[in-house]
């Protein structure tokens, strides 16, 4: 996938990734994305993981965001580099749907 700019937002996704969770837990995306909402102090590169059957609709998505430099540098403690993902959810969703359709027309198996 292409670099995707999400619809009415400044958030650009640049990869997305689908991981099986073992043999028994939930898949899960993996979104590396690019914030530049001045004002919401998440400016920069961010990492997202959205537990599969999540979509912009759910109630209390399941995602979590954070900031890739910030844990980089190791900083992964609560409020470090991280950001709300019921804020990021519907973008996040939309991409992945967008991702999901061009990876079945090209015959990729998710597993």
């Amino acid at each position: 996938m292409g670099s995707y700019r999400a619809t009415k937002t400044d958030i650009y996704v640049t990869k997305i990734a689908r991981h099986r969770n073992g043999i028994s837990g939930v898949p899960f995306y993996v979104v590396l994305f690019r914030d530049e909402r001045i004002g919401t102090g998440a400016v920069g590169d961010m990492i997202a993981v959205v537990m599969e059957g999540t979509t912009a609709q759910t109630p209390n998505p399941a995602v979590a965001v954070l900031n890739r430099t910030q844990v980089y540098r190791g900083k992964v403690e609560f409020g470090v580099g991280s950001y709300r993902g019921d804020q990021y959810a519907s973008a996040l969703c939309r991409a992945i749907e967008i991702w999901d359709v061009e990876q079945t027309k090209l015959g990729v198996s998710h597993g």
